[in-house]
């Protein structure tokens, strides 16, 4: 639903169902297919077969993550944190013995949501 939600509620039109109902017909936008070479392309003698695979190539889509989202999962947190600016955060706790470091090191652990590491 889309509004400014300055309306309560509509009271439904009887015998719209059909009026409203579109029946599209889509295709794929030219522009996610791989290049086919033009006639002319295709008649050169002067280009070679690498050179024509070059041009195909050249024309292929530039798929970002080609394999989907699974399998770019790596890339697409790598790319989503340096977007945002989310570096990892380290906190190092020191001091003298028996001065509670352990205990609040897990309890921070614990609250973050984050490894605890400890050295003995």
């Amino acid at each position: 639903m889309m509004g400014t939600n300055k309306i309560d509620s509509v009271e439904e039109c009887p015998k719209l169902d059909d009026k409203m109902r579109v029946n599209l017909k889509m295709r794929t936008s030219d522009c996610f297919k791989d290049g086919v070479l033009t006639e002319a392309e295709e008649n050169d003698e002067n280009l070679e077969e690498e050179d024509k695979e070059q041009i195909l190539k050249d024309r292929k889509f530039p798929w970002h993550c080609e394999k989907g989202i699974l399998n770019n999962m790596e890339k697409l947190n790598r790319e989503f944190n340096e977007y945002r600016g989310l570096n990892p955060v380290k906190i190092f706790v020191s001091g003298p013995p028996a001065s509670g470091k352990s205990f609040y090191a897990e309890k921070l652990a614990h609250y973050y949501n984050i490894p605890h590491l400890s050295v003995k």
